[in-house]
């Protein structure tokens, strides 16, 4: 089988290629950590409150 040669531009293309579905993947991580964070951030303002309940309720 003959084997096909591969040009610069041909090089330029693949590595592009792979750059955009790495970078399709990474915005879509992005997205999950922001809703994560959204999340812990609601958790710590409950978990406060509870904190100052308590804390009242012992003094």
């Amino acid at each position: 089988m003959k084997k096909k040669e591969v040009t610069i531009e041909d090089l330029a293309r693949m590595v592009q290629k792979g750059f955009t579905g790495v970078e399709g993947r990474i915005d879509k991580v992005d997205t999950r950590l922001a809703r994560i964070g959204g999340r812990l951030e609601s958790m710590e303002k409950r978990l406060v409150r509870i904190e100052q309940i308590f804390i009242s309720d012992h003094h």
